[in-house]
């Protein structure tokens, strides 16, 4: 993640993931506090659906075509 736009896209996706109750993404480290109801999700879970709309979460590297389709801006190999 690398810009606002991206902040918003992945705190938005997540608010509507199954179990997530919160998160909270910091541009300028690139890291996403998620809260969640374990019993709701998993971890795997919510790095999937990040990888979804495009973005890497820890080693779980984000889907292609979803990566292709974000906007220039918010690719990583675009800074």
């Amino acid at each position: 993640a690398v810009c606002d736009m991206c902040k918003e896209r992945i705190e938005n996706h997540l608010a509507f993931t199954k179990g997530v109750t919160a998160a909270d993404l910091v541009v300028e480290s690139g890291v996403v506090t998620v809260s969640f109801k374990s019993n709701k999700t998993t971890i795997e879970d919510i790095r999937e659906a990040i990888n979804e709309i495009g973005y890497d979460a820890d080693e779980s590297p984000a889907k292609k075509e979803a990566y292709e389709n974000l906007h220039h801006c918010c690719k990583k190999d675009s800074h």
